[in-house]
């Protein structure tokens, strides 16, 4: 991890004791951070600077799914509770208020993983995400909801490959959580299906629209 340094031009400098990590996410106080290891870390609390002393922690949270199950990213679903969602399973992820060990893991959903990181989009106190099985799903503290059972055949037939290169952003003006495809081993998206959320959480139906498009990134495109 690094730090922005003030004046002098220098940049960024790396932080004396933060892991070499790949997902850096806010939880409560706490900045957590997964490692290439396959480790779980978090800094002391209120303190980015430090991650070796406090209550700072590092863990290697442990799979009762599969072998091939690697952490592939974290969400925060409440004030304690988050989501540490892996290849083949989600863990729990809890703030204890004990500063020995002031983050606990836990097993929570088997069998519901996802191969696609950046396919997770945080809010109004869940996650949207594509499944390793190709359902997308909606997680909240207390429940998982598949939500892509229109789309799902089209993700059968088309998503063949690079489900790491699956991509998403969410509209917070129009509620809508847009899931990008690259199709037919491409290597970028090339098909965005929008998926109207503020309707399902208001009238729980579940209305999804396609629109061909395509982009590396969409968190780069100006207008969706």
């Amino acid at each position: 991890a690094f730090r922005a340094c003030g004046g002098g031009g220098c940049g960024f400098e790396p932080i004396v004791g933060a892991p070499a990590a790949r997902y850096l996410g806010k939880f409560g106080d706490y900045v957590v951070a997964l490692t290439e290891d396959g480790e779980f870390a978090w800094c002391a609390n209120g303190d980015v600077l430090d991650w070796t002393t406090g209550d700072s922690g590092l863990i290697a949270p442990q799979s009762n799914s599969d072998s091939i199950d690697s952490l592939m990213g974290f969400a925060p679903l409440s004030n304690s509770v988050g989501a540490l969602s892996r290849q083949r399973s989600i863990n729990r992820a809890i703030l204890t208020g004990n500063p020995l060990q002031s983050i606990g893991v836990i097993s929570w959903l088997e069998g519901i993983g996802t191969e696609s990181p950046f396919s997770i989009q945080l809010f109004d106190g869940g996650i949207l995400f594509l499944g390793d099985d190709l359902m997308v799903y909606y997680l909240t503290e207390t429940a998982i909801t598949p939500v892509g059972d229109q789309i799902r055949q089209y993700l059968v037939e088309n998503l063949t490959s690079n489900l790491h290169l699956v991509d998403s952003v969410f509209d917070q003006v129009l509620g809508e959580y847009l899931l990008g495809i690259p199709e037919n081993n491409a290597t970028n998206v090339t098909k965005v299906w929008y998926f109207d959320h503020r309707r399902f959480l208001q009238r729980k139906e579940i209305v999804w629209r396609p629109r061909t498009l395509i982009v590396q990134r969409l968190g780069i495109v100006s207008q969706l």
